[in-house]
Order: structure tokens, then sequence, then C-alpha cells
């Protein structure tokens, strides 16, 4: 049995809810203070920027 076969077995709504708590646990591991945090933060300012013009 492949793991595509075993989600299928889990109902809808249950693999929705799962996915709104792992997306709630992501977030929240993603806003603590980490040691990359500056380097992410680095990648993301010397992407260009879309002007508003």
């Amino acid at each position: 049995m492949t793991l595509r076969q075993n989600l299928s077995d889990i109902p809808l709504y249950m693999q929705i809810l799962l996915g709104m708590i792992a997306g709630i646990v992501i977030g929240r591991i993603a806003l603590q203070d980490v040691p990359g945090d500056a380097a992410v933060c680095a990648v993301i300012d010397s992407t260009p920027q879309l002007s508003a013009e």
C-alpha cells in the first residue's frame, strides 16, 4: 500500500483539518527567532521589487 492510498483512506475533512494544523505549526516555527533569520531577510531584500508606478 502506498502513501497516497493511505492518505485517500482518511476522510477529506480530516485531511483539511490536518493541513490547517500543519500550516499553523509550520507558521509558528517560521516566526521563531532562528539563526538563519538574517540570511533569509538578506535574500528577500536582494530580490528585485515591483515598482508601484
